[in-house]
């Protein structure tokens, strides 16, 4: 299986997951939502759509494609455009730093499961 077999392999597994978990505890919805969504999502959006999609088309071309094309898979496209917007720029500002995307992006779910879950 190839890179992008495996990356929509493990985005389908971890939304399976997602669904399966749901209703439970919300520990499984933190290991979910803030840990291995932002994980598979990272590798599947930045590691391989935008750096494929910027070798054919320009850089901000691109940097508005891909999150795009990534908040059309989340629940609210509407609210969840303008951080597709700025992991895509942190990734890109950092030297395609997959790292700091996936920090980012864990830091910003781990926010937001505890402020459903634990504010509320």
């Amino acid at each position: 299986m190839g890179t992008a077999e495996s990356a929509i392999t493990l985005f389908v597994l971890a939304r399976w997951f997602l669904e399966a978990t749901q209703d439970s505890l919300p520990r499984a919805a933190f290991i979910g939502v803030a840990c291995l969504s932002p994980i598979l999502e990272e590798i599947l959006f930045r590691g391989l759509f935008l750096r494929s999609m910027k070798a054919y088309v320009p850089g901000l071309r691109a940097a508005l494609i891909v999150p795009t094309l990534a908040a059309a898979g989340h629940q609210n496209f509407v609210t969840a455009l303008p951080g597709q917007l700025v992991l895509c720029l942190v990734y890109l500002r950092l030297g395609n730093s997959l790292p700091a995307s996936v920090a980012a992006h864990i830091a910003n779910n781990a926010w937001a499961v505890y402020w459903m879950h634990m504010v509320r």
